[in-house]
């Protein structure tokens, strides 16, 4: 396709060799889809699939109730909503991690250069409380604000004890790699009095005002985890004003690089394979508004691993220091939801995912 229609052509046209083929697609409305009979890897159980664009989590856990819906998408707080529908079911399947709610101050705009040595022609928002005319008071800032956080209260409140307290990017409390004396280290504990005293030192004794997005429709258990932190920013002073407008709302932002908000979203807490960091590079389209030429260079050395432990010990031994030292990001807690699916499913044999949509749909089996 690249060598008939160009490199602009390929990324515009639809393309695919997927188990299912679309029928028909309306933007925010649905999908149809037919499968591939004798696809070359598998052809799917369930011969005509709709899916459906249902933002109110409500709505979708009534459509599974009333039969409308077989297999629904939700959050954490409808568990027990599902769970009171005769012969529903609970499925995650087996996955390489957890989502987390991950609170993301951007405007820390670091990379000069891109992937490619030409200057990006940014610089960072030191207007910003978290950035700072001096890096150091940002750091401050930022670790104030992670400090304010009672993930303990979140887990056993919000999540309903169905969720672990996390701290750094890809590696947390749960993952077969962390260990106590990573918890010792990186472990970041309550404490609002030890937060206002680093807000005085960074020059900021009575708190912000500070826009503080929270993306609705993408996960109920995300909205809830995010709403619960604006008490505990307030205990240390700062004034979140919130934003619940669509991710699409930012997406210009994210593309533009001119994010100047602190942002509440999902993202994974950790991973059992060595992640990329690319979140953080230039060359990232979800770029969450945060640039430093580090993760380039750790992410440049990992990909270029040809051992994974070689790759597991940049980041130990590299990668997460640095993160906790400089903490642009910091994770909350970390959770996995579950999809509801009704008792017109037989079976769901679903591959190892990364707790994220899809899940082999095409192993659905209906009775």
């Amino acid at each position: 396709m690249f060598d008939d229609l160009g490199a602009e052509s390929m990324n515009l046209e639809p393309m695919g060799s997927g188990p299912y083929r679309v029928t028909s697609h309306q933007s925010d409305d649905h999908i149809n889809l037919q499968a591939v009979v004798n696809h070359w890897r598998e052809t799917p159980f369930v011969e005509f699939m709709d899916v459906l664009d249902i933002p109110e989590e409500t709505i979708r856990v009534a459509m599974l109730g009333n039969g409308q819906a077989d297999i629904i998408q939700m959050g954490l707080p409808a568990v027990e909503s599902v769970k009171r529908i005769s012969g529903s079911q609970l499925m995650v399947g087996p996955a390489t991690g957890l989502s987390g709610a991950q609170v993301v101050p951007t405007g820390q705009y670091y990379q000069t250069v891109d992937g490619k040595g030409e200057q990006t022609g940014r610089l960072p928002l030191t207007q910003l409380p978290w950035v700072g005319q001096d890096p150091a008071d940002g750091v401050k800032v930022r670790r104030a604000m992670a400090m304010a956080i009672d993930r303990q209260a979140i887990v056993d409140s919000v999540l309903g004890g169905l969720g672990q307290p996390h701290y750094l990017w890809n590696l947390g409390p749960g993952h077969p790699r962390w260990t106590a004396e990573m918890q010792e280290k990186w472990g970041i504990d309550y404490d609002p009095d030890a937060a206002k005293a680093l807000l005085a030192e960074a020059g900021y004794p009575n708190g912000f005002d500070f826009d503080y997005f929270i993306p609705s429709q993408l996960s109920s258990t995300l909205e809830q985890v995010c709403q619960s932190l604006i008490p505990m920013f307030q205990a240390i002073g700062l004034n979140p004003k919130v934003d619940t407008s669509a991710y699409s709302s930012v997406r210009p932002r994210m593309l533009a690089r001119t994010m100047d908000m602190v942002w509440c979203w999902q993202e994974t807490g950790w991973n059992v394979d060595p992640d990329p960091l690319y979140r953080f590079s230039t060359a990232a389209v979800w770029n969450p508004g945060i640039e430093y030429p580090e993760p380039m260079a750790f992410e440049s050395r990992i990909l270029g691993s040809t051992d994974t432990e070689d790759a597991w010990d940049i980041i130990i031994d590299e990668w997460l220091p640095w993160f906790n030292d400089n903490l642009p990001t910091f994770q909350t807690v970390g959770f996995t939801a579950p999809v509801g699916v009704s008792s017109r499913v037989e079976s769901w044999e679903m591959r190892v995912h990364s707790d994220r949509w899809p899940r082999d749909p095409w192993l659905i089996k209906l009775k």
